[in-house]
């Protein structure tokens, strides 16, 4: 089996969803992104195993396998099992891809039942062999989580989740923290410092800085940032002041300039709390974002001629 000449160049990507509307959705969304080439849309295992075992076909390197088939709520746990076992560890130089689980309902959820299950699927999925989940929520954002997921190719990242899945990821790993000893607790010099001391440390300002990493780990856009700072420029809204503070914050945690990255790090160090955190959904990120870009161009409109 010839080895793929693109692959630095573009990504070979198979689609695995039992559900018409979702596939063909996804299909639309993947030839919009440059980098990305789609082999095959399977409906179900049977069909990706078919393609697999022919030596013919060009290999992929990404496989998006949806969770649910039919009334099994979790069968691509299965399939990952399969797909390690068969393929992966059998012939390793042959299948070189990874898996990223893409499927609605695993975000974060106050419910503890639900949220129990969704950390328990979470961690299989990853336990079995996947490389990746991502919430569904809006497909309207695989394209940006989907060229996420290349950057994080190509620093080398191990795993990659989205916001939505961080979030869960995050909290089950606090309340995990929350069971281990006082003495496992106090060796962790992030555990022991108070918020205030955190940004003290780390020569941030609480106030300011601490509601800019609030802000972002919420999923709000820089323009809806710089109007709820109340940061006004020249030309109305000052996204730049935004970009230059989000800068100085990932070079301060020392992480990419990337909204999960920061909100990371930032839990990590004390410096924002999950419970004061209130994600927004894309819809609420679109609405708003619409919003200020019309407030923006009247309060350019209305500035007075020289």
């Amino acid at each position: 089996m010839e080895p793929n000449k693109d692959y630095m160049e573009k990504y070979n990507i198979i689609i695995v969803d039992d559900e018409m509307p979702d596939r063909n959705a996804i299909s639309e969304i993947l030839s919009t992104i440059e980098k990305i080439k789609l082999l095959e849309i399977c409906s179900d295992e049977e069909e990706l195993f078919d393609y697999l075992k022919n030596e013919a076909n060009p290999m992929p390197h990404i496989i998006l396998l949806d969770m649910m088939f039919g009334k099994n709520a979790t069968r691509g746990i299965e399939i990952i099992k399969i797909l390690r076992d068969s393929f992966i560890e059998k012939a390793p130089k042959t299948y070189q891809f990874r898996i990223i689980v893409y499927s609605s309902g695993y975000g974060y959820s106050a419910d503890k039942e639900i949220f129990g299950k969704n950390i328990d699927v979470i961690a299989k999925a990853i336990e079995e062999g996947a490389t990746g989940f991502i919430d569904k929520g809006n497909i309207k954002n695989l394209k940006n989580e989907l060229e996420d997921f290349i950057s994080s190719r190509q620093r080398r990242d191990k795993y990659f989740f989205n916001n939505s899945i961080l979030q869960t990821i995050v909290e089950g790993f606090l309340r995990y923290s929350k069971l281990s000893s006082k003495e496992t607790t106090e060796k962790s010099i992030d555990n022991e410092q108070t918020k205030e001391q955190a940004f003290k440390d780390l020569k941030l300002d609480a106030k300011i800085d601490g509601e800019t990493l609030k802000l972002i780990a919420e999923g709000h856009t820089n323009l809806f940032i710089a109007h709820k700072m109340e940061w006004k420029g020249e030309a109305g809204l000052n996204e730049k002041k935004v970009e230059n503070d989000r800068e100085k914050l990932s070079k301060t945690l020392n992480v990419a300039n990337k909204a999960t990255a920061i909100t990371i790090k930032a839990l990590q160090k004390g410096l924002i709390d999950l419970k004061e955190i209130n994600p927004i959904t894309a819809e609420q990120q679109t609405d708003e974002n619409s919003s200020l870009k019309k407030l923006k161009k009247e309060t350019k409109s209305e500035e007075p001629e020289e």
